[in-house]
């Protein structure tokens, strides 16, 4: 599950611990009132993996291959 999401990359919540340096294969659905759903598809690298202070969780960061571009019509006027 994401906990955040920007143009260059992701923090995933997970239960098992994803080696620094993989590579990993993601699909993130977007919804906004005033905009159609999409899904976006890439590509990345576990830049950084630690243990979240929630029960039996890791806080995955992967870095993107290419910009998420298509996301900035979902962000906040102030992030983008």
């Amino acid at each position: 599950m994401s906990q955040d999401v920007s143009i260059g990359g992701l923090l995933l919540a997970c239960s098992v611990p994803i080696p620094k340096g993989s590579a990993v294969d993601f699909v993130i659905s977007l919804r906004a009132r005033k905009l159609r759903p999409v899904q976006l598809i890439g590509e990345g690298r576990v830049v950084r993996v630690e243990r979240s202070r929630a029960q039996a969780e890791f806080a995955i960061a992967v870095e993107c291959k290419n910009s998420i571009s298509q996301i900035e019509a979902y962000l906040p006027a102030e992030a983008s």
